[in-house]
């Protein structure tokens, strides 16, 4: 009797994984019919919108897109949500909305995008972010917003932005360096697209200038989370919002102007307004300048003197960069000891040794007249170059930033 019943007992304790396993397996299989019907459900509801809108109930079909929207989190997979997702913005895009209906819809999709959590592996959601966020911002500017449904779908991508945990807590150090690298490198690729976004529609002055903030702000926060890099996408931005809109006409001087000996058109420098330094280069003597972004001016300015858009610009400032020939490199000697130092004599040539300076022209943009020029020497060229080639020096972006910050400020010409 107690052997029956000892081997009864060792039965039913082999056959509890089993149907444990069994249980588990079914369950599984349940929850990913359940799922399933789930995407399928909040697709219907995408396409009922669609036909309720071809009856001319909007208002309903704006109801059945925002509980598709609510749905959202319930489903399995990511590839579930971006097709829900992308029917729903799809849809939304559509001209039988009233205008106040479809900016509300954009508003509240870029909120949710924010407040979605996708998974727990730091690539896939911030890239299911991202991905998400440059739809919708290319959807919004083929929706023709209004300027204030514009500025409300900008800031609700970058409060989606700023949901993005940049401190994540994995089990090993180099699991937390790979997720926060990953959702850096994502969220600097997503003010690159709001950046895009607001160059390709021109709003209000002011306005504009806020957004612009508002990404700079973005930016910083962003950087201070690891200070090591040094990834600027903000001189990008700054490029196509403000310095690609200059005219014709407020390039027209710099263009024609050759560097040289310092001149002076006012009595003395001084600045007006806020400033844009821009950089002036091209390939050939017979070519018209091509007008860049001084970026390292611009970072070392005071943030009181950058201007974040062409309204506020008031002097533009002209960079002229010449490479002066200083010196050259030789072949490393063999019998005698000489070095590859540019100050060597009689070896064979290896490369020329460069001192970049830097010609700098003050334009008062309020009067449309210049204000001064001055000529900054770069540095020494380096003592050696490893391999051979030319060598160049630092240029002299310090020194300009710093002469410009230290000139008298005027509300207007004199």
């Amino acid at each position: 009797m107690k052997s029956r019943t000892r081997r009864t007992f060792l039965v039913l304790l082999l056959a509890i994984p089993v149907l444990v396993g069994f249980l588990a397996g079914a369950g599984k299989g349940l929850s990913r019919r359940l799922k399933e019907r789930n995407r399928e459900a909040l697709i219907g509801l995408a396409h009922e919108a669609s036909a309720r809108l071809d009856r001319s109930q909007a208002v309903e079909a704006a109801a059945d897109l925002r509980k598709a929207l609510d749905g959202i989190d319930g489903l399995g997979n990511k590839e579930d949500q971006m097709t829900v997702f992308e029917g729903i913005v799809r849809v939304s895009m559509s001209a039988k909305f009233q205008t106040k209906d479809r900016e509300g819809l954009f508003h509240d999709i870029a909120l949710k995008i924010a407040r979605l959590q996708i998974c727990h592996d730091a690539w896939e959601e911030s890239n299911w972010k991202l991905k998400a966020l440059q739809q919708l911002l290319d959807a919004g500017q083929s929706a023709s917003l209004s300027e204030e449904a514009q500025v409300h779908l900008i800031q609700a991508c970058l409060a989606s932005v700023a949901e993005v945990k940049l401190h994540p807590d994995p089990k090993s150090e180099m699991a937390v360096l790979n997720a926060r690298n990953t959702r850096y490198d994502h969220c600097m690729k997503a003010l690159m697209a709001i950046g895009d976004a607001l160059s390709k529609r021109r709003l209000s002055p002011g306005v504009e200038v806020e957004q612009m903030r508002a990404i700079a702000e973005a930016q910083e926060r962003i950087r201070a989370t690891d200070p090591k890099r040094n990834w600027d996408v903000f001189q990008g931005i700054v490029q196509k919002v403000v310095v690609s809109r200059l005219t014709d006409h407020d390039l027209a001087f710099h263009r024609s102007y050759k560097p040289g000996a310092p001149q002076k058109w006012a009595d003395a420098p001084y600045l007006v307004g806020k400033v844009c330094p821009i950089c002036l280069t091209r390939e050939r003597e017979d070519q018209p300048f091509r007008a860049e972004l001084g970026g390292p001016v611009f970072n070392a300015l005071p943030q009181d003197l950058r201007s974040l858009g062409c309204e506020e610009i008031g002097t533009l400032v002209g960079i002229y960069v010449t490479d002066v020939a200083v010196g050259t490199y030789h072949r490393e000697a063999t019998l005698d000891g000489r070095g590859m130092g540019f100050t060597s004599s009689g070896l064979p040539k290896m490369g020329t040794a460069y001192r970049v300076d830097m010609d700098v022209v003050l334009f008062d943009r309020t009067k449309g007249t210049p204000i001064a020029s001055k000529r900054f020497t770069g540095g020494k060229p380096p003592d050696r170059i490893e391999g051979g080639g030319d060598g160049y020096g630092e240029r002299p972006w310090k020194e300009i930033a710093e002469y410009l910050a230290n000139l008298p400020r005027i509300s207007s010409g004199p």
